[in-house]
């Protein structure tokens, strides 16, 4: 096991591999771990990828606010001329 793990980190390091090859070696490195390791890593991988999932929402949510607050202001301002003060802003513009 630790000689696959050798040759695994070797190759990548000292050769570029092809992608076949990379996950045939993964492939033969997670086969040889116990079934609890296999679980474990499986877990952990989920976990990454909810973690990495969360993070990209986030960066999408932080770039987006900008534009969200804008149409909100706009909103807002738009009900508080039509409905509260009861001026007919479309009526002016097409009437």
């Amino acid at each position: 096991m630790l000689e696959a793990i050798r040759n695994f980190f070797e190759n990548i390091v000292v050769d570029i591999l092809p992608g076949d090859l990379i996950l045939q070696y993964v492939d033969q490195y997670f086969i040889q771990q116990s079934e609890l390791n296999q679980v474990l890593m499986v877990i952990g991988m989920g976990a990454l990828a909810a973690i990495g999932l969360i993070s990209i929402i986030k960066g999408i949510l932080k770039k987006t606010a900008g534009l969200i607050k804008f149409l909100l202001l706009i909103a807002i301002a738009y009900y508080v001329i039509v409905v509260v003060f009861n001026i007919d802003i479309l009526g002016m513009i097409f009437g």
